[in-house]
């Protein structure tokens, strides 16, 4: 609410500087005192924010850690990766494998004749699945289809474009596409399996307006129908010995690896290479290893303390300096980490000094921080993974053991930095509350000010106006002596 101020009228008095100077050395002692604890509650509540979030990245590092399968990771490279391609699908034995791509499998695919537009009209057209067999050779080949299952789609009065029967192909579902290709001339239509391999071929019988679309590859084709690819299996020689497979993805060929054909190459012998691959192993680790060096540096500098070196310095002290709950945290975590680091050092056969530092491999120095001779690391990793994934994985593994250190003060629930944060909040919000309060008083007070001057002006004024009253009349009675 707006106050009305003026100046003493009968008094002559500065009121309004009266009342605001009187109000300033009302307001600042506990206004100061309030942003004060504001101020270091706010520092201490961003100060245990970046706490946090390095926390949770190391813990992240440490997710990532916890995971066997990088110390058992394999990798592939292959000579012509444009023939073939191989990836590790399970666990391979290291070695080097031989593989020839003879053919690749392919579904059937048939195409309506190029010059001469078919009749399409109202009709059924059914398509019987299997596998076109070929006995004999030369002039004595005989070919013939054994099927094992069959579909029809019908094709309703109106309809008699090609189109129209694509369509309905295609929306039947049932395990054949339809396509249509402008050759410059007319549109032809391509009927292709969806599946790969010599199972995949099929028969077409057509009725009625659609009867001129009956074909069996068996018997040459027709004068509507010819083949563009016939049904086959992928063949391949692995190690010399040939094999076949209905797809061109292979996966029970070499052990643990999983073959993806990309196209065929008679004679020519591809070299599959199958080693170690632990570069995630090592980038897992040496992540680690950063995320706990930079949580230690910001705690440290947190809660580091220098003394002045002349009466011209002043002394700098971190955010929290001399707090509990921090340095019972850098405890924790150099704790579980020494403990850890221990268990490594066995595995990676390193030495430690006897204040603690790394001579060789990876060791926790004096100074909290972690050092990492990557050299070691890479032997360990060749010669000792198994042992590696061991000690740092599973629920037992070292990897967990710090996820539950840093669970205790991360949990959102009973976390130790959860609790302290909370507090903090509070406590802003209760200096926010203060501060509300000590404005309505500082309201009240200043109009009791306002009040009290006002009174005493006007009382200033009646005894203004009574002395010039009697000094009139004094003034009055010495004229008329």
């Amino acid at each position: 609410m707006a106050t009305i101020t003026s100046s003493g009228i009968g008094s002559g008095l500065d009121i309004e500087s009266l009342v605001t100077q009187l109000m300033t050395a009302e307001r600042t002692v506990p206004e100061k005192l309030i942003t004060a604890k504001e101020t270091s509650a706010q520092t201490k509540l961003s100060a245990y924010g970046q706490i946090t979030s390095a926390l949770n990245a190391f813990k992240s590092s440490m997710a990532t850690l916890n995971n066997a399968s990088l110390f058992t990771s394999m990798k592939t490279t292959v000579s012509d990766s444009t023939v073939m391609t191989a990836t590790a699908s399970g666990t391979p034995k290291a070695g080097s494998y031989s593989v020839e791509v003879l053919q690749m499998a392919q579904g059937q695919r048939v195409v309506s004749n190029a010059t001469t537009a078919p009749t399409v009209a109202a009709g059924t057209l059914t398509f019987n699945f299997g596998t076109y067999e070929t006995t004999g050779t030369g002039d004595d080949a005989v070919t013939t289809f054994n099927g094992t299952s069959s579909q029809t789609i019908t094709l309703p009065e109106g309809k008699t474009s090609l189109s129209d029967l694509r369509d309905a192909i295609n929306s039947a579902g049932i395990g054949v596409t339809a396509s249509i290709v402008n050759n410059g001339k007319i549109d032809q239509l391509v009927i292709a399996s969806t599946a790969e391999g010599a199972t995949s071929g099929f028969t077409m019988s057509g009725t009625d307006g659609l009867a001129g679309f009956s074909y069996d590859a068996s018997t040459g084709g027709t004068s509507t129908l010819s083949t563009l690819d016939a049904a086959q299996d992928a063949k391949l020689k692995v190690g010399g010995i040939e094999i076949s497979r209905t797809s061109n993805v292979i996966d029970d060929a070499i052990e643990g690896l999983t073959l993806n054909l990309l196209d065929s190459k008679p004679g020519t012998t591809l070299r599959v290479s199958v080693s170690n691959d632990r570069e995630a192993a090592k980038t897992a680790i040496s992540d680690m290893v950063t995320k706990y060096n930079e949580a230690m540096t910001l705690l440290q500098n947190l809660t580091s303390y220098t003394p002045a070196e002349s009466d011209d310095e002043e002394a700098v002290s971190g955010t929290l300096v001399g707090d509990g709950t921090t340095r019972n945290l850098m405890r924790a975590l150099r704790s579980t980490m020494s403990e850890g680091i221990s268990g490594l050092g066995k595995i990676l056969g390193m030495s430690l000094d006897d204040d603690g530092k790394a001579s060789l491999g990876i060791a926790i120095g004096s100074d909290g921080m972690i050092t990492m001779d990557t050299g070691k690391l890479d032997t360990a990793l060749a010669n000792s993974s198994a042992d590696l994934s061991s000690f740092l994985t599973g629920t037992s593994g070292f990897a967990s053991r710090m996820q539950t250190t840093l669970n205790g003060y991360l949990d959102s629930t009973t976390g130790v930095l959860t609790a302290r944060t909370a507090s903090l909040d509070s406590q802003i919000d209760d200096l926010a509350d203060q501060r509300t309060k000590l404005e309505a008083r500082m309201e009240v007070l200043e109009a009791r000010y306002r009040a009290q001057f006002t009174a005493m002006d006007s009382t200033l004024s009646s005894l203004n106006t009574s002395s010039s009253y009697i000094t009139q009349l004094m003034n009055s009675l010495s004229s008329s002596n």
